[in-house]
């Protein structure tokens, strides 16, 4: 519950659900819970002992989905009750979210103490089932727990401390407790992390990421048959996102990647109703192929008239990781007349039978077998191999990361149709003027 700061004492279980933080009887609301950690925060509260332990119920979605709220409604109450008789006042118990219960302890300031604590609350919960209307059930907690830090300064410090050392008790083993032990490096990646999430976002909504257009041409003819759109970002003073592949990594691994490709869609598709020449592809991620919103965004804007121009580029792991999600993207794609890509061809592990079974209209190979051909007798063969298997099914070729005309003359030779990389030309701003065209 995000209401007012006050006490809120309930005396029946809501309904439980993930957002949910109402207290139980005896318990204080989340606000009170945050008051008095912002109380504990300042300078002269930093000099008291105090810890801070999660108890996160473990396995709750699961008896949710067999046994309904009802009976989690009365197993969570329990478990309130036994934290409440473990915990005196005035010692803080707070519901602190639909599964999860949090304690905040002046008097258990050292970590053998808030250990000791920790410890007795999985043997409370663990000892005796639980009655309940579905009959007697075992449980268990897991507990995270965080002391008085002296350099997690602010609140939200305190959260994901606390939140780490949860996470990892449960990695540890179900019913077990740790506390938080500061690691340095890991402190320093997650500063960085935020800056780097907060640069995308803010880039996105000032509107300074942008195509860059890299064109991939016939490898007979050398003429451009369509140009991949890649996102670069205008960087402000002392930003680190300058180029697409940083961009796009920096995103999956902060969960924004979505978020991209619905914004560099939007750009793609304002390119094409703009030019009726230009052919684009576009890169999906894992993330949004199995996205329905996304889907949904994709089938709004690749009309009729735009969908013979527009190609959509999957990398061949994603593909390999979830089949079915694959399978539903490239034939919605299809039926919308728009054309599909296996990106990265050759660095996973399709078999014969699921390239066959995707579908796809065209194939890349990864750049890094076709960069070493000059060099390595098995790169040059296993590149021959992935041509003959694509021309056997029918699909297009596009080698990737082409530097030199003897790796294009050694491609032309095998068949391949297509080719891209430094020799025929790097990626370039989208003018809208149509000097990319």
């Amino acid at each position: 519950m995000n209401g007012p700061l006050h006490d809120r004492r309930v005396h029946s279980s809501p309904a439980y659900s993930e957002g949910d933080a109402y207290a139980f009887a005896g318990q204080v609301s989340r606000g009170l819970l945050v008051e008095a950690l912002i109380q504990l925060l300042k300078p002269a509260g930093r000099a008291q002992g105090w810890s801070l332990l999660l108890v996160g119920i473990d396995h709750l979605g699961r008896m949710n989905d067999t046994f309904g709220f009802a009976v989690v409604d009365q197993i969570v109450g329990e478990i309130a009750a036994r934290l409440r008789k473990r915990v005196p006042q005035p010692d803080l118990v707070a519901r602190f979210s639909g599964g999860k219960f949090a304690i905040l302890s002046r008097r258990n300031g050292s970590g053998q103490a808030a250990a000791d604590l920790a410890a007795a609350i999985c043997t409370d919960v663990s000892s005796a089932p639980f009655e309940t209307s579905a009959g007697p059930m075992p449980v268990t907690v897991t507990v995270g727990g965080v002391i008085a830090p002296e350099r997690a300064t602010t609140l939200n410090a305190v959260l994901a401390a606390v939140q780490e050392a949860l996470d990892k008790a449960k990695r540890q083993a179900r019913g077990s407790y740790r506390l938080y032990e500061r690691n340095d490096s890991i402190e320093r990646r997650r500063r960085t992390n935020q800056r780097t999430a907060e640069e995308i976002v803010r880039a996105i909504w000032d509107r300074r990421i942008f195509l860059a257009l890299q064109p991939v041409v016939n490898t007979t003819s050398r003429q451009i048959f369509f140009y991949e759109a890649l996102a670069r970002i205008v960087p402000l003073s002392g930003a680190r996102l300058t180029e697409a592949g940083q961009m796009a990594e920096a995103a999956e691994r902060l969960g924004l990647i979505g978020f991209l490709d619905r914004h560099v869609l939007d750009h793609a598709m304002e390119a094409l109703r703009r030019d009726p020449t230009l052919r684009l592809s576009v890169n999906v991620s894992p993330t949004s192929i199995a996205d329905h919103s996304w889907l949904r965004q994709f089938a709004d804007q690749v009309t009729p008239d735009l969908a013979d121009r527009v190609i959509v580029e999957l990398t061949e792991s994603a593909a390999v990781n979830d089949l079915s999600a694959a399978r539903t993207f490239i034939r919605t794609a299809r039926e919308l007349g728009a054309r599909v890509a296996l990106d990265d061809f050759g660095a996973g592990s399709t078999s014969f039978r699921n390239l066959r079974s995707l579908g796809v209209d065209m194939v890349k190979i990864d750049g890094s077998f076709v960069r070493n051909m000059a060099r390595s007798p098995d790169d040059r063969a296993f590149v021959r191999a992935l041509l003959q298997l694509a021309r056997q099914l029918g699909i297009s070729t596009v080698a990737e990361w082409v530097r030199s005309e003897k790796e294009a003359g050694f491609l032309l030779a095998e068949g391949c149709d297509y080719i891209q990389g430094a020799l025929t030309g790097l990626a370039t701003p989208y003018d809208p003027a149509g000097e990319n065209a």
